[in-house]
C-alpha cells in the first residue's frame, strides 16, 4: 500500500505554542468556545471526537488520497456519502466577517508597526463588537507598554461601525455619540451628559433621580434617554453580517458554569457544550501515522512529518486547554460563590465589594488569569435565572447599593453624614474614604446632609 501523504487542505494547521493556545482557550464563553471548537474540527484531520473513532481492528491505512482525485479523511467519508447532491453553495465566497472588515480599514490607517497588536485586538473583538479582553492582558502578551495597546485599541475604535472596540455598553454608546454628526438634533448633547455622568441612574431608570443630578427637568431627560434609545444601538458589530443571518433568532444564551444546590451545599458544574468537549479525542488514524513514522514504516517526506507533528500537537494543545479551562472556571467560579452566598441564595441587595485581584491573591492565581476565566462569562444561578460574572465584581455598584440602603433606613430628622456612611462600612469591612462615599452619594442623586436636613426641617 502507498503510504505517502498528498499534502492537500490540511497541510494548512499551524503549530500553534501550548501557553497561547490555553490562554485563548481559557477567554473564550462558551459560545465562541463552541464555534472555535466547530473550526478546530473542521480544520483539523488530527482532532476526533470518541463517537466517530475508527473500530480499533481496522487496519493501519493512510487518511489522506494516494492520488490528485477529490477526495476526503476517511472521517469525513460517511458524512460526504451521505450528501445526494454536492453542496452548490461551497464554492462561493466567504462573505466577509467583522473581523475582515476591520483588518480591511485598519491596514490603511496604521503603521506597520501597529499591525501586530492591531491583529490581536481585531481578534479579540466579539461578534457583537466588544472587545473581549483586558487591554492590560494584551500587553502583558505582546510584551508591549499599556499605552501602546490603548494607542492601537483608539484606532480601532474609530473604524466602522461605530462603537466598536468598546469594553463596555457605556463606552459603545459615547463612542457612536462622538463619531456622529449631531449639530441638527439638540437631545445630543444631553444624551451625552446622561451617559457620562448620570450613568448608574440610567441604569436603574431613575430619571427623577438623574433630573436633580444633572439639573435639567424630567422631561428633557426622557427625551434624552429618548435619543439614545432611538440613534445608539448596543450591538454594533450585528450590522456586519451575512444577509442570511440579519433576521435570525438570536441563539439562547449559553452559561459557561452552572451552580447547583444540593443537600451538602453548592455544586459548580462547568457546561460540557453542545459539541461535548469533554467527548473530543486524538484521531486514531493519525497516532497510527505517528508511531509509523517514528517506526521507520512507510515513506514519508518531511513535509508529510511536519503536517502530522503539527496537526497532532495543535490538538493535544487544545486538549490540554479544555481541560485547563475546566479546572479554572470550577475553582474560580467554586471561591466566588463562596464569598458571594448570600446573593446566590437570592438577596440581591448582599453583594459583597470584590475584585478580580481579590481572587488572585486568595487563590494563588495570576490576576490576568482571573480575567479570562470571567470576564465575558455568564453563570447559571440555582434559581435558573443568568448572570454575568461582572454582577460578582461590580465594587462600585456593591457599595452604592451599601449605601442607598443605609440612605433609605435612616432617620429623617437626623439624617447620616458622609463621614458616618463611610464608617459603618468600614465596621462592615470595606475600606472607603469619605469623598468616595460622598461620590457615590451624588451618583445615586441623594442630596447632601444638610439638604436633607433642611427638607425634612421645611416639611414640618
Amino acid at each position: 500500500m502507498d503510504q505517502t501523504l498528498s499534502l492537500r487542505q490540511e497541510m494548512s494547521v499551524r503549530m500553534i505554542p501550548e501557553q497561547i493556545v490555553a490562554s485563548m482557550i481559557l477567554r473564550m464563553n462558551a459560545e465562541e468556545l463552541r464555534n472555535h471548537l466547530e473550526e478546530e474540527l473542521e480544520n483539523n484531520p488530527a482532532l476526533d471526537l470518541r463517537e466517530t473513532v475508527a473500530d480499533t481492528t481496522t487496519p493501519f491505512t493512510c487518511p489522506f488520497p494516494t492520488t490528485p482525485v477529490l477526495e476526503t479523511p476517511s472521517r469525513w467519508r460517511e458524512r460526504a456519502s451521505d450528501d445526494e447532491e454536492s453542496d452548490l453553495t461551497a464554492d462561493l465566497p466567504a462573505h466577509e466577517t467583522l473581523r475582515d472588515h476591520l483588518w480591511r480599514q485598519f491596514v490603511t490607517v496604521s503603521l506597520p508597526e501597529e499591525r501586530a497588536v492591531g491583529r490581536y485586538l481585531i481578534e479579540c473583538i466579539d461578534d457583537n463588537g466588544y472587545l473581549s479582553v483586558p487591554l492590560l492582558e494584551v500587553a502583558e502578551e505582546l510584551g508591549k507598554s499599556l499605552d501602546a495597546v490603548e494607542a492601537v485599541l483608539h484606532i480601532i475604535q474609530a473604524l466602522d461601525p461605530p462603537g466598536v472596540g468598546a469594553r463596555d455598553l457605556r463606552e459603545c454608546l459615547l463612542l457612536q455619540l462622538r463619531a456622529g454628526n449631531w449639530t441638527e438634533h439638540r437631545d445630543a448633547a444631553l444624551a451625552g451628559e446622561i451617559l457620562e455622568r448620570g450613568w448608574d441612574l440610567l441604569v436603574r431608570q431613575d430619571f427623577e433621580a438623574m433630573s436633580r443630578h444633572l439639573g435639567y427637568s424630567e422631561q428633557r431627560i426622557q427625551e434624552g434617554y429618548a435619543f439614545i434609545r432611538r440613534y445608539l444601538v448596543p450591538y454594533p458589530g450585528r450590522g456586519v453580517r451575512p444577509p442570511w443571518e440579519m433576521n435570525a433568532q438570536e441563539a439562547p444564551l449559553i452559561p459557561d458554569v452552572c451552580v447547583r444546590r444540593t443537600s451538602a451545599g453548592y455544586r459548580v458544574e462547568v457546561t460540557d457544550i453542545d459539541l461535548q468537549a469533554s467527548s473530543l479525542c486524538i484521531n486514531r488514524e493519525y497516532q497510527n501515522i505517528c508511531r509509523a513514522m517514528q517506526r521507520g514504516k512507510g515513506t514519508f517526506s518531511e513535509d508529510e512529518r511536519s503536517h502530522v507533528q503539527e496537526a497532532l500537537e495543535r490538538a493535544r494543545f487544545l486538549l490540554k486547554g479544555l481541560a485547563r479551562r475546566a479546572r479554572t472556571l470550577q475553582r474560580v467560579t467554586e471561591y466566588v460563590i463562596a464569598q458571594q452566598r448570600a446573593f446566590v441564595e437570592g438577596d440581591a441587595q448582599a453583594l459583597r465589594p470584590l475584585t478580580r485581584r481579590d481572587v488572585a491573591l486568595q487563590m494563588g492565581l495570576s490576576e490576568s488569569t482571573v480575567c479570562r476565566a470571567t470576564i465575558g462569562k455568564c453563570v447559571e444561578l440555582p434559581s435558573g435565572s443568568i448572570v454575568p460574572f461582572e454582577v460578582f465584581f461590580d465594587v462600585a455598584g456593591a457599595i452604592k447599593r451599601r449605601i442607598e440602603a443605609l440612605l433609605r433606613a435612616e432617620d429623617p430628622a437626623a439624617p447620616l453624614r458622609d463621614d458616618d456612611i463611610a464608617d459603618r462600612l468600614r465596621a462592615d469591612g470595606i475600606d472607603i474614604a469619605r469623598r468616595t462615599v460622598s461620590k457615590y452619594r451624588e451618583e445615586l442623586g441623594v442630596p447632601a446632609y444638610a439638604e436633607r436636613r433642611r427638607r425634612y426641617r421645611a416639611s414640618r
